[in-house]
């Protein structure tokens, strides 16, 4: 090697312990050194954070599908309750066991209506009892025919 390099590799050195007589060096170069394991292990514990958060949720997605499904049938058995409420025999055997007194309607208690809108034009006619109320639309025009 010649002088001139021998010279600056020496005054490197020197610099690199001149540099900062007072201060430690060890207190940077620990963090320096802790820095990266102490990233690892945060990500680390975000990861499993996440993890557990995911499983939970899924959890509760699966108690709420769970909860759905129930409600479903709930919701169909009522559907065949309401069905067999509604039935004619179960509306007569009522009117017997309360002893109502209810008997078909005669021919002359009922009017022929039958609906004409503007748009589509006549539609097919329904019955309508006399004491019940008929609501007016603007589109709509009813024709009494008996």
């Amino acid at each position: 090697m010649n002088q001139f390099a021998n010279r600056k590799k020496l005054t490197e050195r020197e610099k690199m312990k001149a540099v900062q007589p007072g201060k430690p060096w060890v207190f940077p170069m620990i963090a320096k050194l802790l820095l990266l394991p102490i990233a690892a292990f945060a990500a680390c514990i975000l990861r499993v954070h996440f993890a557990d958060r995911a499983e939970k949720l899924e959890r509760q997605a699966v108690m709420i599908r769970e909860e759905i499904k129930f409600m479903d049938k709930e919701i169909q058995n009522l559907k065949g309750k309401r069905e067999e409420l509604y039935s004619l025999r179960h509306v007569e055997s009522k009117i017997r066991e309360y002893k109502l007194g209810l008997r078909p309607t005669n021919n002359e208690q009922l009017r022929h209506l039958q609906r004409y809108d503007i748009v589509t034009g006549p539609q097919k006619p329904c019955l309508v009892a006399e004491n019940e109320n008929i609501e007016h639309d603007n589109r709509i025009a009813l024709n009494h025919t008996k």
